[in-house]
């Protein structure tokens, strides 16, 4: 398809194949060179997806930590630290994740579900809410937004 974003995918497993505990909960396995491959990975882009899931489990802010690597995307035009973009097929998303106190880049939430307004009030400023139809469309009709609306 025309104007869609080139995607980078970046999964982590342990040898033995496991992403997660027994219980859902995130493995703590990598190294720091692992870590900072990550973030290598994630400055690469013009914005991290992430589905809701890993949001909860991972207690993620979807951030960019080292300075030489916000310094350089920088230099090279671009904002600090990508866009932020969770998407959940029920649009269920808790304020209280640590993604929603981490104000360095615009965070967008993509639902297939309508986000009842008094849950939406809760989120902070930088957070915008895009809603789709569920479909099997939902990712395409994403990144063609991605694309035309935030230059991704």
């Amino acid at each position: 398809m025309k104007h869609l974003p080139k995607i980078l995918v970046n999964f982590a497993m342990t040898a033995d194949g496991k992403v997660s505990t027994r219980n859902g909960t995130p493995s703590n396995f990598t190294s720091q060179a692992d870590k900072r491959r990550l973030s290598e990975i994630r400055a690469m882009g013009d914005a991290l997806l992430v589905g809701r899931n890993t949001v909860a489990s991972d207690s993620m802010s979807m951030g960019l930590s080292p300075a030489d690597l916000r310094d350089k995307r920088v230099a090279a035009g671009k904002a600090a630290v990508p866009l932020r973009v969770i998407v959940s097929e029920t649009g269920k998303f808790d304020p209280g994740w640590r993604v929603f106190s981490n104000s360095d880049s615009p965070l967008v939430l993509c639902s297939a579900q309508k986000i009842p307004e008094s849950l939406a009030n809760k989120f902070p400023d930088f957070v915008q809410i895009v809603q789709f139809p569920r479909g099997k469309s939902l990712i395409a009709r994403l990144l063609k937004l991605l694309h035309r609306r935030w230059g991704v």
